[in-house]
């Protein structure tokens, strides 16, 4: 442990961290760096690009990005892997488990990543680090564990530039009332037991003879997967020293304690897609809908949230200041796939060229369903998407190679990707940037590009 760091630990920081040397979190084997890459979607340059910067993130100019709490290395890798190409763009990594270290920097040392700078200490330090200031700062799976998240999120926010954002992921307290109720029936049986792996045995043989009633087996398929998983998940879901959930009244108070406005929650159903923070999705009244909809977006939310019953984490990002997405009303904008949608661009024009009707599209690693109705031009707009043309662009091409007396309008064609574009937008298929912006590699190009050995 470094000085800094022995400064600042206080027994409860100490737990935690032994924790994390016995059982680095989330469990990875860095041989899997060889044949896949982990990528989380809230760290893909695309949607980072999308809500946070308005489409208009140039990563050619530099761009510094803050892993703090980096566990065994999903958001340092993710982002190192996709800003590899760029001398001027740094990942810097911060956690205080050399165990979890260890294992993220076998990963990166797999991928040949040599653009992370590591940093063994706690965040609460991070003022103290002469670190400087970054574009973008990740914190995932973190500030619930500390004694005073309030402290933490301060120590991240001290590092943030004005004009740059954060990713956060934070407990969800409905979603996780089952969890907690084990929690505090396994505090009881483990009292005054120093050791891990006894913790961890009485957990598993609690578990093992549950009764139907108890609402950990009624709890969603990743919480009951994460309970039964290995002694990792195990331990990190139902016997870690300090965990606390947040309501989304909560999560905006907590967030106005550093000065910070969520920008965007992400969905943990990739079934829902952003369906899950709709309220159309939850009120099929019609009156009552229109009600609703009146609301701030908050309450909208904090309602959203209890219909729903089971949001297990809120991960979203947050900045210093008010934003909104990129606009796909811009013709000036150029269209771009998501990083998680892979080759699908590539088969989606032929696939439309053969369906009458409706374009039904499942992502087959998500199992993510895209709906819309085919349009007479939809397959010719997807064929110009090239990354590098804006829609005002597509469309002119579209309109000079038009033949015969039913020439389309820039406005008819505009509502032709307006159908597709929102349902593909809904599950994080397709995004908007700006011409000045650099476009990103999607996650397939990364992987094929590596020379792993």
């Amino acid at each position: 442990m470094s000085a800094a760091l022995k400064k600042i630990d206080g027994k409860h920081l100490e737990e935690v961290r032994r924790h994390y040397e016995d059982y680095p979190y989330p469990m990875r084997n860095p041989e899997d760096d060889r044949t896949q890459l982990a990528m989380p979607l809230m760290e893909t340059l695309c949607a980072m690009n999308h809500f946070c910067f308005e489409g208009r993130l140039n990563i050619r100019k530099g761009f510094r990005a803050l892993v703090a709490g980096g566990g065994t290395g999903d958001a340092a890798i993710g982002l190192a892997e996709q800003l590899r190409d760029y001398p001027q763009c740094e990942v810097v990594y911060v956690d205080m488990s050399q165990a979890s270290m260890k294992i993220a920097k076998r990963r990166a040392e797999i991928r040949q990543l040599n653009n992370i700078r590591w940093v063994h200490d706690s965040l609460l330090n991070i003022p103290n680090l002469g670190l400087g200031e970054f574009d973008y700062v990740n914190c995932s799976g973190v500030l619930h564990h500390l004694a005073s998240p309030t402290e933490g999120l301060a120590a991240l926010r001290s590092a943030l530039k004005e004009d740059g954002a954060m990713g956060i992921m934070l407990y969800a307290q409905y979603g996780r009332m089952a969890v907690y109720m084990m929690q505090e029936a396994l505090r009881m049986l483990n009292r005054g037991e120093p050791n891990l792996q006894t913790q961890v045995d009485t957990a598993k043989a609690v578990l093992n003879n549950l009764p139907p009633s108890n609402w950990l087996l009624n709890s969603s398929k990743i919480i009951i997967d994460e309970a039964r998983g290995g002694v990792i998940a195990l331990y990190d879901l139902l016997l870690h020293a300090q965990d606390r959930a947040y309501t989304i009244p909560q999560l905006y108070e907590f967030m106005e304690t550093a000065g910070l406005n969520i920008l965007h929650f992400f969905s943990d159903d990739f079934k829902l897609g952003n369906d899950q923070y709709n309220p159309a999705y939850y009120i099929g009244d019609k009156d009552l809908l229109a009600r609703v909809r009146t609301w701030p977006v908050r309450e909208q939310q904090t309602l959203i949230e209890l219909l729903h019953g089971k949001f297990e984490k809120h991960t979203f990002y947050a900045a210093p200041t008010p934003r909104k997405p990129a606009d796909y009303k811009d013709l000036e904008m150029i269209p771009c796939m998501g990083q998680i949608a892979g080759k699908m661009l590539d088969e989606l024009p032929g696939m439309i060229d053969k369906t009458e009707g409706v374009v039904d599209v499942t992502s087959p690693v998500y199992q993510s369903r895209a709906i819309f109705l085919k349009t007479p031009h939809a397959a010719a707009i997807m064929r110009l998407m090239d990354d590098r043309r804006c829609l005002r662009e597509i469309f002119e091409k579209i309109i000079a190679d038009a033949g015969g007396s039913n020439v389309p309008t820039i406005e008819d064609l505009h509502m032709e990707f307006e159908n597709f574009y929102q349902p593909m937008h809904k599950f994080h298929w397709m995004y908007m940037r700006a011409k000045n912006s650099e476009p990103t590699l999607n996650l397939h190009m990364m992987q094929d590009r590596v020379p792993l050995k």
